[in-house]
């Protein structure tokens, strides 16, 4: 087991905190188990036959912590349709976190399903039934990381 890499150590501590964890492959957000985000745990044993031998990164599903998240793409003029979204609107406070894309993750508490595509170029919503990595996950070799 990797018991010093980062996604171990913090994977064990949300476990701990009651929040079901599971692998996703190294360096690349596709699930590394058969069931994907199904396959999540709070189970010490498990984690640890995770992460045996990859350092695997690490996700979520925003609704086991009762939010959702607006995945913002940089790439595709995310942040500005957001803001041309949100203008003159409150926005509620949020935990932020930034892609290795240079995008966004905003947390929000709540309940929504995905939308994939539907909310407008470059912003999604990751819900009920959906994912999100987690820092210190890493994508392309740069890491998600808190703002």
């Amino acid at each position: 087991m990797l018991k010093n890499s980062p996604r171990y150590l913090t994977a064990v501590a949300w476990a701990e905190a009651g929040i079901p964890v599971f692998p996703c492959v190294v360096n690349g957000k596709t699930p590394a188990t058969p069931h994907g985000f199904k396959d999540r745990t709070t189970l010490r044993d498990r984690i640890d036959l995770y992460w045996s031998n990859e350092d695997f990164n690490l996700a979520i599903v925003p609704e086991d912590l009762g939010c959702f998240v607006v995945d913002i793409d940089n790439k595709h003029n995310g942040l500005e349709l957001w803001q041309n979204l949100i203008h003159d609107k409150f926005a509620p406070p949020t935990r932020t976190i930034v892609t290795p894309s240079g995008g966004l993750h905003l947390y929000f508490r709540g309940s929504l399903p995905p939308s994939a595509g539907r909310c407008g170029k470059g912003i999604d919503i990751r819900g009920r039934g959906s994912y999100v990595l987690i820092p210190p996950s890493i994508v392309s070799g740069r890491e998600y990381r808190p703002l």
